[in-house]
């Protein structure tokens, strides 16, 4: 039996999560295979058919996650910023890879429109000091991840997004 090696990697957009598959499948290969995709905040995985050797792409339709009932409706949603546990599962299930990954999309763009907002004004120097704490969190965050901490790493990308919050709202800039 050869070594069956299970192995993605996960990126995204505002919109769509794309998960790259590099497994050596070697003899289950033909065997069906499936994706269990836990969303920030959910308690239950959404599970999905995996194609082998190829991107899956999920959006907020592929995960059903538009809305709840019967809807119909068809549009686009972005998916939401936070931790997403992702399990890739082969046949059997004894094949099998569990990553975590964090997701920043909307929380980048809101970042960004800080930074452009704040370019040219003077006295920034507190402003570049939050802005430096927030990138210091999310970078905790997903080292934390790396290391199998969930919890610290969940604990630190909200207080990063309870700080952009006050920026834009500017609860604190005075």
């Amino acid at each position: 039996m050869s070594k069956i090696d299970i192995e993605f990697s996960v990126h995204s957009n505002p919109y769509f999560l794309r998960v790259m598959d590099l497994s050596s499948w070697q003899e289950i290969f033909n065997e069906p295979s499936i994706i269990e995709i836990t969303l920030p905040g959910y308690k239950r995985c959404i599970t999905k058919y995996f194609d082998k050797c190829k991107t899956n792409i999920f959006n907020s339709i592929a995960l059903d996650i538009n809305c709840s009932g019967e809807c119909g409706d068809t549009e686009n949603l972005t998916l939401p910023d936070g931790i997403y546990k992702i399990k890739v599962i082969g046949s059997p299930d004894t094949f099998n890879k569990e990553h975590y990954y964090l997701k920043t999309d909307m929380f980048n763009m809101e970042v960004d429109k800080i930074y452009i907002d704040n370019l040219n004004k003077r006295n920034r120097s507190s402003l570049i000091d939050k802005l430096t704490e927030i990138e210091f969190l999310v970078k905790g965050a997903e080292a934390h991840l790396r290391f199998d901490d969930i919890t610290t790493a969940g604990m630190q990308f909200e207080k990063a997004q309870e700080m952009v919050e006050d920026l834009k709202n500017c609860s604190s800039c005075k």
